[in-house]
């Protein structure tokens, strides 16, 4: 139960930031929740109607271009609306909330105009109670007085948001009616499912927005709190307390009828005879099921990580938002550094991640004063619906005390040793990002079991199952955070065996499947042989596997740069690429196959004054450390074959970059 009372202190530490606001940067109290609301009816300080207007959230297309301008747009759908511990868990049956809620609750004409069966006696009474419990609430009691009327569809078809046909409501909108009218834009189905929220003109001519009126919200707490009646001992706690007898839904996303809590059925062997009833199973308290997922459902929304139907979160016991544990580094970084493989800023270009909490995670790293020190604990989850309506806690752990400090070196660690050179294009627009660290948790599953996906409409991309997806991120997740060394066998040599297969995937996800599959190795080898390989090159490493891999990637740039001279074009594919996979099954006869197909090239740089000096000294003083007669023996490379390709190519990249920056210079 330590996961519920964690998630109960969280919602208390951000409830008390009287700086933040509801549905923005803190969870919604006890006996509320959030619900996208279609349509609005403001009424006067009279109880009556005055207008009404359709809502409706922004499009992706209208968040995307928000956002690159620096701003942010609200969904004003979304609302804070109190519920009933009944409401909030209702499927089938009538529940009505006690203030906001579909038109068959809060509509008395529903019936009328075509409304099959109606919850608007039930509303009227809980509406009825709650304003007797505090007859001095105004919004409560001008929303009564307006809804006593029964006049609720009628005005909306005065106001031109409700259309009928020949005496009849039109339910679902036809398109030979003509462009689909806002409200029935709004509404999925039937327009008269529509979700009413209300406001109210004070005397002063002010509008009180209910979601964000504290008397109205501490009025509800207080009247459902008085509503309580079944009281017994709350497991978490260990207090006497009313005790909740249903939880809350739509934990993960809208729409989520997965439930943490549940014992609904005592006819069909739940309690396999081990108890009378749930209550003997687990008891807890209202106050704390209530708190514990609003908390968890705000968390999960602002910074949870999904994958398929299972969420990844991490946070602080304030609800602190940890940056996503499952990037890569170049989330952590906010500008060169030698923390995280020993970057440097005038060979790699380093992308600026613009987020304070990032950089206050990476000052963490460093063993610097950072914001998370407030932070009493730090806890993760991972969850997951199992079956329908069933929601799981697949992994938890908690950091207190010292714990709390192991965490940040844990993170520390997985970003060291897996840290490699990594070429990715921005989630920005600001074209390739070039950064020294370990590749995400997502890039690492689909460069070992992703399968390329080249479309001429989508570009180049790669693809897994979500739900295999998720089920491999399980197993990887808890090594971020706990510092295990045991990377996965299979997992390592299934991205070594597909890197080593460039004709499979198109040139960028072949280079991206590359550099990952390197960090893996590289980690993998430290783990299991005490050896320490890096991004740089070793000039005098004598492991053959490694120089042999070096080789490869000379010879592939003396055919690469021979093309541009000759065609001044992207090269097309090369002949190291082609016999690629041969090199790494039978390197000796593969690279007499290459030798021979690379005279033409030789000549071409050859009469363009020499242009290959650099390529042939390399080749050279590679070829001066691989024993001849170990060379024609071995057979099917390991990984360290792909370390020593991949940094030599990155070596002759920085080299021809220095190269042009001394040319730029001179001239």
């Amino acid at each position: 139960m330590i996961w519920l009372n964690r998630l109960a202190q969280s919602h208390d530490l951000m409830s008390s930031m009287d700086s933040l606001t509801f549905l923005d940067q803190r969870p919604v109290p006890v006996a509320h929740a959030t619900q996208n609301a279609n349509l609005e009816i403001q009424l006067d300080s009279d109880g009556d109607f005055l207008a009404a207007r359709v809502l409706k959230n922004p499009t992706k297309k209208e968040v995307d271009a928000a956002r690159k301008n620096n701003q942010t747009l609200l969904k004003e759908q979304v609302t804070m609306i109190p519920v009933t511990e009944a409401s909030i868990s209702r499927t089938s049956g009538l529940s009505p909330h006690p203030l906001h809620d579909k038109l068959m609750y809060v509509a008395g004409d529903y019936r009328l105009y075509g409304g099959n069966r109606s919850g608007y006696e039930d509303y009227m009474q809980l509406l009825k109670s709650w304003c007797d419990f505090d007859p001095g609430n105004t919004v409560i009691n001008l929303v009564y007085r307006y809804v006593s009327k029964g006049t609720m569809i009628e005005d909306l078809i005065d106001d031109g948001l409700i259309f009928q046909d020949g005496g009849t409501v039109i339910q679902k909108w036809q398109t030979e009616l003509g462009p689909k009218p806002p409200l029935y834009a709004s509404v999925n189905g039937n327009v008269l499912d529509a979700f009413v929220r209300f406001t109210v003109e004070s005397d002063n001519g002010n509008v009180i927005l209910p979601w964000e009126d504290p008397a109205t919200i501490n009025s509800y707490i207080s009247f459902d709190e008085s509503r309580q009646e079944s009281v017994g001992f709350d497991y978490v706690t260990g207090q006497q307390k009313t005790i909740a007898k249903t939880h809350p839904q739509y934990v993960r996303y809208a729409g989520d009828r997965a439930k943490l809590i549940s014992s609904n059925d005592t006819q069909g062997f739940t309690f396999r005879g081990r108890f009378v009833d749930s209550k003997e199973a687990a008891q807890v308290s209202y106050e704390i099921s209530q708190k514990a997922h609003n908390a968890l459902k705000f968390l999960i929304q602002r910074q949870g990580h999904n994958v398929g139907d299972r969420v990844f979160l991490i946070s602080g016991s304030s609800g602190c938002p940890f940056p996503d544990p499952t990037a890569d580094s170049n989330a952590f970084n906010e500008a060169a550094s030698d923390d995280l493989g020993n970057i440097k800023e005038d060979t790699v270009a380093t992308y600026n991640f613009a987020l304070d909490l990032a950089n206050e995670l990476t000052a963490a790293l460093k063993g610097l004063k950072h914001k998370f020190d407030s932070e009493k604990s730090i806890f993760v989850m991972i969850l997951d619906a199992p079956g329908p309506g069933r929601l799981s806690i697949v992994y938890y752990r908690d950091f207190t005390g010292t714990d709390k400090d192991q965490f940040f070196k844990n993170v520390e660690a997985w970003h060291k040793k897996l840290s490699w050179q990594q070429s990715r294009f921005s989630t920005n627009g600001k074209g390739v990002v070039h950064f020294v660290g370990a590749p995400s948790l997502q890039e690492i599953i689909l460069a070992a079991y992703g399968v390329d996906r080249s479309t001429d409409q989508k570009g180049s991309y790669l693809e897994l199952d979500s739900k295999f997806s998720a089920m491999v991120m399980t197993q990887l997740f808890p090594l971020v955070i706990e510092g295990s060394d045991r990377l996965p066998d299979t997992l390592v040599r299934q991205a070594f065996t597909n890197a080593c297969y460039p004709q499979k995937y198109s040139t960028n996800n072949w280079n991206k499947i590359r550099t990952t599959a390197c960090s893996l190795i590289k980690a993998y080898r430290n783990q299991k042989y005490q050896e320490n390989w890096r991004y740089i090159v070793d000039i005098n490493s004598s492991d053959l596997t490694y120089n042999i891999g070096r080789l490869l990637a000379v010879m592939q740039q003396i055919e690469e740069r021979a093309l541009w001279i000759s065609n001044n074009e992207k090269p097309r594919a090369t002949s190291a690429m082609r016999y690629f996979t041969k090199v790494m099954e039978h390197p000796s006869a593969a690279f007499a196959l290459l030798a021979s197909s690379l005279v033409p090239y030789r000549s071409t740089l050859d009469k363009a004054g020499n242009a290959g000096a650099d390529l042939y000294a390399m080749e050279q003083q590679i070829s001066s450390l691989i024993d001849p007669q170990e060379f024609a023996k071995i057979r099917h490379l390991d990984g360290r074959f792909l370390l020593g390709y991949d940094a030599q190519l990155f070596h002759i990249y920085e080299e021809n970059k220095r190269r042009k920056a001394e040319k730029k210079i001179k001239e």
